[in-house]
C-alpha cells in the first residue's frame, strides 16, 4: 500500500525556506515576457510584516501568497490594507482555468483547498496577523492585462478592477551629471515626506513606507531649496523569456551592439525603479535632471516607473518627453489594480474608481 501524501495550507512568516522557494519565482505572462526578480530577501524585510499563505506537500513548500500589510492613504484618508506579493504556485498545483476531469482517486483537490482557504483570508485579512479584526480593510494586487491565469484566479476570489496603470521607460547612452542633484539628509526626510504627501494627496494606495529604501532618494536643489525629487532603486531582472518584436530587439539584437550593451545584457536587464516622483510647478524638467544624474552615478542607463495613466504625473512626464531611444521604442506594459474588499468594506470602493492610483516601485520589483 502506498504511503498517503499529505497536503497542508497555513499562515507562516517568511524564513530561509520561503526565500529559497521564491528564488526560482517567475513573473510575467506565458508566451510573453517571463522574468525573475533579484534581492527578494532585502525587499521582504523592508515590507514586514508580510505573512504568507503557504501550501505544503509532504512538508515541502509548493506554493505561497504574500500579504504585505501597510497603511495606505486613500485621497487623504488613512486605511489599513494588504498588498498581495509573490503569488507563486508550483505547476502541478496551478489551475488551468478549465473544468478538471472527473477525479478517479481520493486525493484531495489541492487547488480547491487553496481557494477555499484564501477565500476565508480575503473575507477577513486580519487573520493573517493572528487577529480577528473588525476594522474594514481590503487586499489589492497588480495584474498585467495579458496574464489570464492570474486574472482568472482574481475573478474567482471576488477581486474587481478599479484602476489601470502602465510603465514609463527612460534611457540614456551618455547621461549627464548635474551638481544640483543630491541625496537627502536624515533631518530633511520629514520635509520630503510633506512634499510627497502633498503631491499625492488626491491619489489612492499612496504609501510612504517604501521611500528612502537604502537611502536612494534624490532631490534637485535650486538656490538651496528642494524643488523636485524621486526614489531610484537599482534593480536587476533575470530574463527567462521575451517574445514579440520587443523581445527580439532586447534579447537578439541589442546585446550584440556595442553601444547598447551598457543598457541590456544577454539574459538580464538593469534599471532604476522609480517612485515618489514630485516637482514644484515650473520645475517638471528637473525630474529628468535627477534621472540622468542618478544614471550617471549608478552606471545604470535605463529607468522605469509605473503610474496611473489618468493621473497628473503621467500627463506631466509624457508632456516633458525626452525618454531616450529605448524609452521611445519600448511599448508600455499595461496592468490593472484589482481590489478584494473585506466584509464590511463598502464606502471606499467608489473612491478607488475615481482617484488615480499610486504605484510603489518596490511592490513591482
Amino acid at each position: 500500500m502506498k504511503n498517503r501524501r499529505t497536503t497542508h495550507i497555513g499562515i507562516e512568516m517568511p524564513g530561509r525556506e520561503m526565500l529559497e522557494f521564491l528564488s526560482d519565482y517567475e513573473l510575467g505572462t506565458p508566451g510573453k515576457l517571463r522574468y525573475r526578480h533579484t534581492g527578494i530577501g532585502a525587499k521582504i524585510k523592508a515590507m514586514e510584516p508580510i505573512p504568507f499563505l503557504v501550501l505544503r506537500r509532504d512538508g515541502q513548500i509548493r506554493g505561497g501568497i504574500g500579504f504585505a500589510f501597510r497603511m495606505v492613504h486613500q485621497a487623504g484618508v488613512s486605511v489599513p490594507a494588504f498588498n498581495i506579493r509573490y503569488f507563486s504556485i508550483a505547476p502541478p498545483f496551478q489551475s488551468t482555468g478549465k473544468h478538471p476531469p472527473a477525479r478517479k482517486s481520493r486525493e484531495p483537490d489541492r487547488a480547491g483547498m487553496l481557494k477555499r482557504y484564501a477565500g476565508r483570508i480575503f473575507n477577513n485579512p486580519w487573520l493573517l496577523l493572528g487577529k480577528e479584526g473588525k476594522d474594514p480593510t481590503f487586499c489589492y494586487a497588480f495584474i498585467e492585462d495579458e496574464n489570464r491565469r492570474s486574472s482568472g484566479f482574481g475573478e474567482t476570489m471576488g477581486f474587481v478592477h478599479v484602476r489601470y496603470f502602465q510603465t514609463l521607460l527612460y534611457s540614456r547612452f551618455f547621461p549627464r551629471n548635474d551638481p544640483g542633484v543630491t541625496g537627502v539628509k536624515q533631518e530633511e526626510k520629514d520635509e520630503v515626506l510633506e512634499k510627497v504627501h502633498s503631491f499625492y494627496r488626491n491619489h489612492i494606495l499612496f504609501t510612504p513606507r517604501n521611500l528612502f529604501y537604502r537611502d536612494d532618494y534624490f532631490v534637485y536643489r535650486r538656490d538651496g531649496k528642494m524643488v523636485a525629487g524621486l526614489q531610484a532603486n537599482p534593480e536587476k531582472w533575470i530574463i527567462r523569456d521575451m517574445s514579440g518584436p520587443d523581445g527580439f530587439l532586447f534579447t537578439r539584437v541589442f546585446p550584440h551592439l556595442p553601444v547598447f550593451r551598457k543598457l541590456i545584457g544577454k539574459q538580464s536587464v538593469k534599471f532604476l525603479a522609480m517612485e515618489g516622483i514630485w516637482a514644484e510647478p515650473g520645475h517638471e524638467d528637473d525630474i529628468l535632471k535627477i534621472i540622468e544624474s542618478v544614471m550617471n552615478r549608478k552606471k545604470i542607463y535605463m529607468a522605469l516607473t509605473w503610474m496611473d495613466a489618468d493621473g497628473p504625473l503621467y500627463r506631466m512626464l509624457k508632456k516633458t518627453g525626452r525618454r531616450g531611444c529605448i524609452g521611445n521604442c519600448f511599448r508600455p506594459v499595461k496592468a490593472a489594480v484589482v481590489v478584494r474588499p473585506s466584509d464590511g468594506f463598502d464606502e471606499g470602493m467608489e473612491k478607488m474608481r475615481t482617484f488615480p492610483a499610486y504605484i510603489s516601485c518596490l511592490d513591482m520589483t
